[in-house]
């Protein structure tokens, strides 16, 4: 399977965290582009060490990133990664997004209905004071996973669409975009 701007991909069925697989692999040098891809995690997080529940049928991983920028950045480029998620899930869903800082993705089908959750970005940096060694961004996107109704303010994919997607494509469209975004990041920096 190729994915654009992967390098080498972990394929997991169900793990803990991609993140705790991530930064595991980082720390033995893994390449910028290494994904870890998890059907579903038992310990997802977020944002605040928030629960993410991340049940089979939503898109979970994490990205090895090595750009050499001042760790200051890391909430730019968290949010740069959400604006070209909503970008990619508009254009491959016809969905309406929106970017709810500092790294939430908000969806509705039709602008008599509130935003809901449909995507988080967990962004997660080693480096020194003035350098990044690594990043790491998780990502979770409620694709076909089923939402409790007691997550009032979070949806999937498949309910606002009405059927199931395929998780390669979204996850191919993702990542289209965030390498596009990307670099348009690193050469405003550079």
């Amino acid at each position: 399977m190729k994915l654009p701007g992967v390098t080498q991909l972990i394929r997991l069925s169900e793990t803990e965290s991609t993140q705790k697989v991530a930064r595991e692999l980082a720390l033995k040098n893994f390449s910028e582009g290494t994904l870890i891809w998890a059907d579903a995690q038992t310990q997802g997080r977020g944002r605040l060490d928030r629960k993410w529940v991340s049940q089979k049928g939503g898109l979970y991983f994490t990205l090895i990133l090595r750009p050499k920028i001042s760790p200051r950045l890391l909430a730019g480029l968290s949010l740069e990664t959400a604006h070209s998620i909503a970008q990619a899930l508009k254009r491959n869903t016809h969905l309406e997004t929106q970017v709810k800082p500092p790294n939430d993705v908000l969806a509705r089908s039709h602008a008599s209905q509130p935003y809901k959750k449909i995507c988080g970005i967990l962004p997660e940096a080693s480096g020194s004071s003035q350098w990044t060694d690594w990043i790491l961004l998780g990502v979770g996107v409620n694709v076909n996973n089923p939402i409790s109704p007691r997550l009032r303010h979070a949806t999937s994919l498949s309910q606002l669409t009405g059927h199931s997607l395929d998780g390669e494509e979204v996850l191919r469209a993702v990542l289209k975009g965030f390498w596009e975004s990307y670099r348009v990041f690193l050469r405003q920096r550079y």
